[in-house]
């Protein structure tokens, strides 16, 4: 059995009160609550906890004051199975809080709270080298950390990835250029856009702002991501789920990547893994706690991206599903045959590539036989060696319009901009 990823988490440490009602208050007044929880949580703690549920090996950096609350807090996490020994204790520091509603559709409100005695900068890593750890995810409550781990792990060559969420655009422009890997939501990318953008643009944009794999993700619209390799933004959709608490499904999201990443996994499939594991989560009230195990998750993608088999895998990898997004193929090619009449043409169903070369040839050997049908009946002035022409001029025009590498000389997606 492989030995299981090192993650190191860098945030967010809060004692969250989360509080269920039908509505979120409109106005000023006393609610009742239907149900409660109290837990250990933050961006980074959070993360921590689904990463640990996945198989991975989690230290969390973080700071704490030295009050009770804290004492609880690590407490929880440790309960976790996260280890805590990396975490700073501030003597005469409040430890932080977090009042928190959600709502019957899931949809939550978050009023947190930190001392700014907690928060100040460390001088230094907890730890000499990261070299221990396959991965470092940091979020945006804990600027000065986050700034430290994330250039000591991109100097060794680690993935420092950056949960860019909601923060002063100081704090976003500080710690965007020292990711590897930036995954922003909506609100953030829009803080450092400058304006409002649909996630695609705001995608793009981000991207050209800087060399890192960069992502945007939209909740249950899914995830837009920039492909380096094609130059182009590609979209990864959500499965579909009746959200009952979005509390802390960014955080499962962030947590999954970073394990993905660890795992080496090709990046669309990373995406999916957490996509899959934040979706899980909206299914369970109680924020973090909600997170899924690897089995779930597992079990989630195989449902919602069944794997491909025999010549249907090389078949997707040619044409995956959502390449006519991103190529702008918004249906199946048609086969272009000369002389065809406009009723003959919508009598054939339209050849999509992603059915193989099989159903091609099927359909040479049809017009093949029809053409020789009429030839021999006289119906048509054409000659026999007339329908093996127009089939020849069609598949011509079909990969001229395919742009398929090595038959056209054409230049792709796949390898525009190499050298």
């Amino acid at each position: 059995m492989p030995q299981p990823v090192r993650l190191l988490s860098v945030g967010a440490f809060t004692l969250d009160t989360i509080l269920r009602v039908e509505t979120l208050p409109a106005h000023q007044g006393k609610f009742i609550a239907s149900d409660g929880v109290q837990i250990a949580s933050g961006m980074a703690t959070s993360a921590a906890c689904a990463a640990r549920r996945l198989g991975a090996e989690v230290s969390l950096w973080a700071s704490a004051g030295d009050d009770p609350v804290g004492d609880q807090l690590i407490a929880d996490i440790k309960a976790e199975g996260v280890d805590c020994s990396l975490i700073r204790r501030v003597a005469g520091a409040r430890s932080a809080l977090a009042a928190i509603l959600v709502d019957a559709h899931g949809e939550r409100v978050i009023v947190p709270f930190y001392d700014k005695k907690a928060q100040a900068d460390p001088e230094a890593l907890p730890l000499a080298d990261l070299s221990g750890f396959d991965a470092v995810l940091v979020d945006v409550r804990w600027p000065g950390a986050a700034a430290l781990a994330l250039s000591a792990a991109r100097s060794i060559g680690r993935p420092a990835i950056l949960d860019a969420d909601t923060a002063p655009v100081e704090v976003l422009e500080r710690l965007l250029p020292l990711a590897s890997h930036i995954v922003a939501s909506e609100p953030a990318a829009r803080i450092v856009c400058g304006h409002a953008l649909d996630p695609e643009s705001a995608c793009a944009d981000l991207a050209s702002r800087t060399d890192a794999f960069v992502a945007v993700t939209g909740g249950a619209a899914g995830t837009w991501w920039h492909d380096r390799a094609t130059r182009r933004v590609r979209h990864v959709e959500a499965p579909k789920v009746k959200a009952i608490d979005t509390l802390a499904a960014g955080d499962v999201f962030h947590g999954a990547f970073a394990v993905g990443l660890a795992e080496a996994m090709p990046i669309e499939e990373a995406l999916r893994f957490a996509s899959a594991a934040a979706a899980l989560k909206c299914l369970r009230f109680g924020g973090r706690l909600g997170a899924p195990d690897r089995a779930e998750t597992l079990a989630m993608m195989a449902a919602h991206w069944p794997p491909a088999q025999g010549w249907n895998a090389k078949v997707s990898r040619l044409f995956p599903r959502n390449r006519h997004k991103s190529w702008g193929w918004r249906k199946p090619l048609n086969l272009v045959i000369p002389g065809r009449s406009s009723r003959e043409a919508a009598s054939r169903r339209p050849w999509n590539p992603s059915r193989g070369l099989s159903h091609g040839m099927r359909r040479s050997r049809i017009l093949h036989r029809d053409s020789a049908r009429k030839s021999r009946s006289g119906s048509s002035g054409r000659s026999l060696l007339r329908p093996w022409m127009t089939i020849a001029m069609g598949v011509s025009a079909n990969l001229q319009r395919m742009r398929l590498p090595g038959l056209t000389g054409q230049s792709t997606p796949e390898n525009e901009g190499k050298a």
